[in-house]
C-alpha cells in the first residue's frame, strides 16, 4: 500500500495501519528520496523513515522503501547547486529540465554512496519486504522526463533528453562502435557519409533525422542508454542488497521519447535477480492489461518477478480489474495507493464508497498464480519507433475485441525472436505496416510447427523488402490494392461459420494478384471488369500451420461499415473454425459473455465485468466478482 511518509506520527496514523492489516495489505511503500536523507553531503538524516518502521513492526507490516534518486524533487539542492550538476538537456529547445542527465558521470558514484549508506542503516531490520529503484524520470520510473513535477518550477515535456554534451558524445560513440566508420554508416543510412564524427548530432524528430533507418538507431541508442543505466542501479542493488527482493520502478507506454524498453529492463533484472514494477495503470481494465502484460510475459520468459500500480486514482471497478489483472498475469505484488480506497481524515477513518468494499471482496483472490496463455499479440517496434507511439494507442481497439475471447500474452520482436511464442497457438498482429525481418523469420517459424498467424488492417513488409522465400502473408511485388465500396461474399467452402451469421459485411479495401499458394476466405461481391477477383481475407499454409489476412479492422470502428460483431465473429472464426478445418488445434474461448477467464496452472480465474448477475460455471456472479474454479470442476 502506497503511503506518505511520517505517518506514523500522524493523528490516526497507527489505526490506520491496523485497518491495512485486516484488510489484507501486506506492506506499506514510502518514498525514500535521496533530497529527505542527505540534508548536506556529509550527513545524513534517516529519523522520519525510522519512526514510521518502527510503526508498520508493530502492527505487522513490511515496508516497501521506493529509493529514488535524480529526479528534481528527489535530487538534494546542494547537488543541484554544486559543481557536479549536469541537468538533462532537450533537442527541441536546447533547455535542461529539473532532472540529472543519466549521462552525468557525477551521478552514479552518489547513488553508490546513497545505497551503501540506506543499507548500512537499515540492513538489519527484518521488516523489509522489498526495495523499489527509482532510477530517473520524474517520479522514479525507468524512462526520460515527460510531464516534470511542479508546473512552471523548470523546463520539461514529453521530448527528447539527449541534448547534453555527455549524451551526444555517448550516441556518437554508439555509432562508431557499430559502423567503426562514417562510410558505412552513410552507406546504412542511405545517405552521404557525415565529414565527422562530430558532425553527427541525435534527430529532433522522425521528419528531422537523415532517413528513417537513422532515426531508428538513435532510438535504439535512446532505450539501450535507459536500459544499461537502470542495470547500474539493479546491479549495485543486488551487490548491497544480496539477498532482499529488489524491484526496478518502469512505467508510461513505451513511447519512443520515453526511452523505455519493458522486454529488455525485464531480462536485465532477471540478470540481477530482480523484478519490475510496471506503473501507469487506471480503471479500465483492457487498457491496464495492454499496459502491464508486456512486462508480465518478458517476466516469465526470462525469469524475473514483477508487480503492478496504478498512475494515481482508480474508481471501484477499477479496484477489481486491478486485483483480475494482477492475478490473471501472474503478478507477485499489487500495489495500490492508500486513498483509492480508505482515508484519514483528522484521525478519522473513512471507507472509500465503493472501493473498500472492492477491495476486501477480492483480495481473497490475490495469490500468485502461472497463467497459461494460447494467443500472443505482437508488436513492431520499428513501427512504433517511426510512427512515435506506443504499446497503447492502435492497439487498443484491436486488444479490446480479442480479449472478448480469450486472454493473451503481449509480445515484442525481441520475445518473438527469443522463442516466446513457443507454447503459443496463435499470434496476432499489432496494425503495423513494418517489421523486423528477423521477426518475419520467427513468424514463419512459428507457422511451420503449427501455429496461426493472424494479420489485419494494413499490408505488413519487412523494413528490408520482400522475404527470402516468398510474402509470409501472401503478398508479391505485384499485389495491387484495390480501393473502393462494395459488398463482400463468402467464398464457396470457407470455414467461417461465425462470420456467415453477422449481417453484410461492406468493405472499401481489398487485393489481387497475390501468391498462387493462398487461399481465398472472403472476395468482393463486386466482379471487376478487368484483372482477378478482388480478396478481402484468405490464407496460405506454411507448413503444419498457416498465415491469415483481412483486409480490414479486427476491431469495431475504421473500415467497417456498421456491423456490429463482425471483429469477434472473424476473429473467432480464425482461432477456431479454420485451425479445425486445417487439422491444428483451435483455441479455447471463453465461454460466457460479460465474463472474462483466464487459465492458470491451477485452474480457472474468472471476473465478471458486466453489471448484472450472470451464471458462470454452475455458480452466480455479482457484477463485479472474482471467482476461481479448480480444473476438476470445469
Amino acid at each position: 500500500m502506497g503511503m506518505g511518509s511520517g505517518f506514523a506520527t500522524r493523528p490516526g496514523g497507527r489505526a490506520l495501519l491496523r485497518r491495512l492489516v485486516d484488510m489484507g495489505c501486506t506492506s506499506v511503500e514510502t518514498y525514500v528520496r535521496w533530497s529527505d536523507v542527505a540534508p548536506d553531503p556529509d550527513r545524513w538524516d534517516w529519523s522520519i523513515f525510522d519512526a514510521d518502521l518502527e510503526a508498520l513492526i508493530a502492527c505487522g507490516l513490511r515496508w516497501v522503501p521506493f529509493l529514488i534518486a535524480g529526479p528534481w524533487y528527489a535530487t538534494p539542492t546542494w547537488f543541484k547547486e554544486g559543481p557536479h550538476d549536469l541537468r538533462a538537456r532537450c533537442l527541441e529547445h536546447d533547455r535542461t529540465t529539473g532532472a540529472q542527465s543519466i549521462w552525468n558521470p557525477n551521478l552514479f558514484p552518489e547513488i553508490q554512496r546513497l545505497m551503501a549508506a540506506f543499507v548500512d542503516h537499515y540492513q538489519a531490520a527484518d521488516a523489509m519486504e522489498s526495495l523499489l529503484l527509482g532510477v530517473t524520470g520524474d517520479y522514479g520510473e525507468a524512462i526520460y522526463t515527460v510531464v516534470g513535477n511542479w508546473p512552471g518550477d523548470y523546463h520539461g515535456h514529453a521530448g527528447y533528453w539527449c541534448g547534453d554534451h555527455q549524451a551526444r558524445a555517448d550516441f556518437r560513440r554508439w555509432l562508431e562502435a557499430r559502423y567503426h566508420t562514417l562510410e558505412s554508416l552513410g552507406s546504412v543510412w542511405k545517405t552521404p557519409a557525415p565529414t565527422t564524427w562530430a558532425s553527427v548530432q541525435p534527430p529532433v524528430s522522425p521528419q528531422q533525422a537523415p532517413s528513417p533507418l537513422a532515426w531508428l538507431d538513435f532510438v535504439e541508442w535512446y532505450r539501450q542508454a535507459m536500459t544499461t543505466w537502470s542495470a547500474k542501479w539493479l546491479t549495485e542493488a543486488r551487490h548491497q542488497l544480496p539477498s532482499t527482493e529488489v524491484y526496478l520502478c518502469t512505467g508510461g507506454d513505451m513511447l519512443p521519447a520515453h526511452g523505455s524498453d519493458f522486454s529488455e529492463q525485464c531480462r536485465i533484472a532477471a540478470r540481477a535477480g530482480a523484478g519490475v514494477r510496471i506503473t501507469n495503470e487506471g480503471s479500465d481494465y483492457v487498457q491496464n492489461l495492454m499496459l502491464t502484460r508486456l512486462v508480465a510475459t518478458a517476466g516469465r520468459l526470462y525469469g524475473s518477478f514483477y508487480g503492478f500500480e496504478p498512475a494515481a486514482a482508480v474508481d471501484a471497478v477499477g479496484v477489481t480489474a486491478r486485483q483480475f489483472n494482477a492475478v490473471s498475469s501472474g503478478a507477485r505484488q499489487l500495489h495500490e495507493y492508500q486513498t483509492n480506497i480508505i482515508r484519514e481524515d483528522h484521525g478519522q477513518i473513512q471507507v472509500v464508497p465503493g472501493a473498500t468494499d472492492a477491495w476486501e471482496h477480492g483480495q481473497q483472490h490475490l495469490v500468485e498464480r502461472k497463467p497459461r496463455f494460447q494467443v500472443g499479440l505482437l508488436h513492431s517496434l520499428i513501427d512504433l519507433a517511426l510512427r512515435e507511439t506506443g504499446i497503447v494507442g492502435d492497439a487498443l481497439p484491436l486488444a479490446r475485441s480479442l480479449r472478448q475471447l480469450c486472454d493473451f500474452e503481449v509480445l515484442d520482436d525481441h520475445l518473438m525472436v527469443r522463442g516466446a511464442a513457443r507454447s503459443l497457438m496463435a499470434v496476432v498482429l499489432t496494425p503495423a505496416r513494418l517489421w523486423d525481418w528477423l521477426t518475419f523469420d520467427a513468424l514463419r517459424e512459428f507457422a511451420e510447427r503449427g501455429g496461426m498467424v493472424i494479420a489485419a488492417g494494413v499490408h505488413p513488409k519487412t523494413l528490408v523488402g520482400w522475404d527470402k522465400d516468398g510474402a509470409l502473408f501472401g503478398f508479391t511485388p505485384d499485389t495491387e490494392s484495390i480501393a473502393g465500396i462494395s459488398a463482400v461474399r463468402l467464398v464457396d467452402g470457407a470455414p467461417l461459420p461465425s462470420y456467415a451469421r453477422v449481417p453484410a459485411l461492406h468493405m472499401t479495401q481489398s487485393y489481387r494478384d497475390l501468391d498462387p499458394a493462398i487461399v481465398p476466405l472472403l472476395a468482393l461481391a463486386h466482379t471487376p471488369s478487368h484483372g482477378g477477383q478482388p480478396l478481402v481475407a484468405w490464407y496460405r499454409r506454411w507448413g503444419r500451420g498457416a498465415t491469415v489476412f483481412f483486409a480490414g479492422r479486427l476491431s469495431q470502428g475504421e473500415g467497417w461499415m456498421s456491423v456490429p460483431g463482425a471483429p469477434q465473429a472473424l476473429l473467432t472464426d480464425f482461432l477456431t473454425a479454420l485451425p479445425t478445418a486445417l487439422g491444428m488445434t483451435p483455441v479455447s474461448l471463453m465461454r460466457t459473455r460479460g465474463i472474462y477467464e483466464t487459465y492458470a496452472d491451477d485452474g480457472t480465474l474468472a471476473w465478471n465485468a458486466s453489471d448484472a448477475d450472470t451464471s458462470w460455471n454452475g455458480q452466480t456472479l455479482a457484477p463485479g466478482s472474482i471467482t476461481w474454479a479448480p480444473p476438476d470442476s470445469q
